[in-house]
């Protein structure tokens, strides 16, 4: 499945990136915007493959969590830094906030937890308006550190924040909504912050934006016993 979904989506991708490079014509405005938007729409599609190729090796049991001990500062600046030029293209600040504990040490998988900040920093980006701002924060606790991703968008609605996490679930399901996605973002943030041993939350107030924030063990609190492979959690949409 992984081969048959993602060779015939490079090939596209390729000869899309191609023409739109001018290299084997020129073409005119209205060809440029034609494949312009068949670009856009290759990446979307992309996207969902990625996205449901994961939760099937999650699945599968094929992404298990490798965890290590990670100095929170350095990661979550490598996060930050990842998500500034997609940010900048919507006109759209990343801050630092309140920091308790930036040089604490978490337990943590590397490639999991830039996927989860990635996944939470581009949906902030996405749902917030031009010329806003997203602030990321942390805090440490004795044993744990939460570390939190806050928008001024759109907000979320309480009645669809007990599914928001469920697979292929999006805050406006329809055709014109002015955000499109697969649904699929949030249930891998959760999956991998199970992993991990954390917890994810949301709070929103619709209108005024919304703070996802992921929870995590500092390593000194981690023992060899309790580093388990956890069952994968989900709920079907």
């Amino acid at each position: 499945m992984n081969h048959e979904l993602r060779t015939p989506l490079t090939s596209i991708k390729g000869s899309l990136q191609l023409l739109s490079s001018g290299k084997l014509m020129e073409l005119n405005p209205s060809a440029g915007h034609l494949v312009n938007m068949a670009m856009t729409n290759t990446e979307r599609l992309s996207a969902l493959v990625e996205g449901i190729l994961d939760l099937e090796r999650l699945d599968a049991g094929r992404m298990p969590a490798s965890p290590e001990t990670l100095p929170l500062k350095e990661v979550l600046g490598q996060c930050l830094e990842n998500a500034a030029g997609y940010a900048s293209t919507h006109g759209i600040e990343i801050v630092h906030g309140c920091c308790t504990g930036a040089d604490t040490l978490i337990h943590a998988d590397p490639a999991h937890l830039a996927r989860v900040m990635d996944n939470l920093l581009s949906n902030a980006i996405k749902f917030s308006g031009n010329s806003t701002q997203i602030t990321v924060s942390c805090e440490a606790s004795n044993d744990h550190v939460s570390f939190s991703v806050a928008d001024q968008g759109i907000g979320i609605d309480p009645d669809f924040r007990e599914r928001m996490f469920d697979r292929f679930t999006q805050f406006d399901g329809s055709s014109t909504r002015a955000q499109q996605g697969s649904g699929l973002g949030l249930a891998i943030v959760r999956e991998l912050v199970n992993r991990m041993h954390g917890e994810v939350s949301c709070t929103s107030v619709p209108g005024e934006g919304s703070t996802f924030t992921v929870t995590l063990p500092r390593a000194h609190a981690v023992t060899s016993a309790q580093i388990i492979e956890l069952p994968s959690q989900h709920t079907a949409a």
